[in-house]
């Protein structure tokens, strides 16, 4: 499987690592359906 670069991050709140394995685990599921993803809100 490709490795994308993806960024991750917050207004007010601190991301932890467990939040950022969270996101980047989910969208990696997103990337399996479109590979040209450029940006999630």
């Amino acid at each position: 499987m490709k490795q994308h670069d993806i960024i991750i991050s917050g207004l007010n709140m601190e991301l932890t690592e467990a939040i950022k394995n969270m996101v980047h685990e989910k969208a990696e599921k997103l990337f399996e359906h479109d590979d040209h993803i450029i940006r999630c809100a």
